[in-house]
């Protein structure tokens, strides 16, 4: 019986496994553009607890969206925010 519900199992991964694969294969990575996301991700490498220190006021409201249960405007919130110290003349790397 085990055996019979582990093909079962199996069969039914593999089935949806197949059906999925396209449209994952359809997005293309080369198409999207991650500079803004790697500098922000170098900046935070290099100077993240200045960064923090130094926009607190603007990770408090994003912290205050997210209590409040306003996932997206908190998240959008914390990407202006890591966006704009990144590119502050303060984190030169």
């Amino acid at each position: 019986m085990e055996l019979v519900m582990g093909g079962l199992f199996g069969f039914a991964t593999y089935q949806a496994i197949m059906q999925a694969l396209p449209t994952c294969e359809a997005v293309d990575p080369k198409t999207h553009d991650w500079t803004t996301f790697n500098q922000v991700g170098k900046a935070l490498k290099t100077n993240g607890k200045s960064m923090l220190l130094e926009n607190a006021v603007a990770l408090e409201q994003v912290v205050e969206s997210t209590v409040a249960g306003e996932i997206m405007t908190a998240g959008f919130q914390l990407g202006n925010t890591l966006k704009a110290a990144s590119k502050s003349e303060t984190f030169l790397y």
